[in-house]
């Protein structure tokens, strides 16, 4: 009985092409583009050197497993925040001095031509909530200067031209110690990273503001939370007479994100205190 001839493969004649080095951790361009990275913190990757943009590697790495649920302004996140904070509500707000606070101040030149909604009443006249814009989600187009808004006569030039935008540290950690976790506004690295004098913006500055205020609205004692009113009703007003992004800023949207979860906070309180009212 003849065996089955084994037919020999034939050796591949084409060159092995080198395979490109992958990092371990790509950086923050190639992570949001899900693209391969080549490179790490200490040299900039091909990607970013295509692109001419700086290659930073300053997002945390998610750690696997299942992903906790991310809490929001809306559907109620508020109640699964409280009970962290109220066992340590004496010991932070006595810590807190709103008088200890770093101001800046900006010039933000020319405004856009940009159509806003400017709010009836920035105050609170309870149970009167002051309105709070969402976040922006499209990118706007600028439209032409008007000469008469590039004037510095111009009384909206004037009314943004300068502002200034107070925050205190003491409150930011402890923003990012107790309410960082459950909100997930901005990462701990990226904003102490971006707290150096180096880097200065006006929007990032005003949501050092809004974290200040969240933070001492928060820890404010139940039966006190009439005098959070003033501090939430002059964020709104700031936040109005600040001038527009003109293009998508992720800043401006977390200051906006901030305000409407500061805004769900006391309508809660206001509401808890009817209830106890009726009774």
């Amino acid at each position: 009985m003849t065996q089955p001839q084994v037919k020999e493969r034939k050796a591949s004649t084409k060159p092995k092409l080198p395979r490109p080095k992958i990092s371990c951790r790509a950086c923050d361009h190639c992570q949001k583009y899900r693209s391969r990275c080549d490179g790490n913190p200490e040299r900039p990757c091909t990607a970013c050197n295509t692109k001419h943009i700086s290659c930073t590697f300053l997002t945390p790495r998610r750690k696997r497993g299942p992903k906790p649920k991310n809490l929001t302004a809306s559907n109620g996140a508020e109640s699964h925040i409280n009970p962290i904070i109220s066992t340590n509500t004496s010991h932070y707000s006595n810590d807190i001095s709103p008088n200890s606070s770093i101001t800046r101040s900006y010039s933000t030149g020319s405004m856009y031509n940009m159509t806003r909604v400017e709010p009836s009443s920035f105050y609170y006249t309870s149970p009167n909530i002051a309105p709070i814009p969402s976040p922006i989600s499209n990118t706007p187009q600028p439209n032409h200067i008007p000469a008469m808004l590039t004037s510095s006569s111009s009384p909206i030039a004037n009314r943004t031209s300068q502002y200034h935008y107070s925050h205190d540290v003491q409150s930011i950690n402890v923003f990012m110690e107790i309410l960082q976790p459950h909100l997930g506004i901005i990462s701990q690295q990226e904003l102490f990273h971006r707290m150096t004098p180096q880097i200065q913006s006006v929007y990032f500055d005003f949501l050092l503001h809004c974290i200040t205020c969240c933070i001492q609205v928060w820890i404010s004692p139940q039966s006190q939370h009439d005098g959070t009113y003033p501090k939430f009703n002059r964020c709104i007003e700031e936040f109005y007479k600040l001038s527009p992004p003109t293009e998508y800023d992720q800043d401006y949207s977390r200051a906006s994100q901030l305000l409407s979860i500061i805004q769900s906070q006391l309508l809660r309180r206001f509401e808890t205190q009817q209830a106890q009212q009726s009774q």
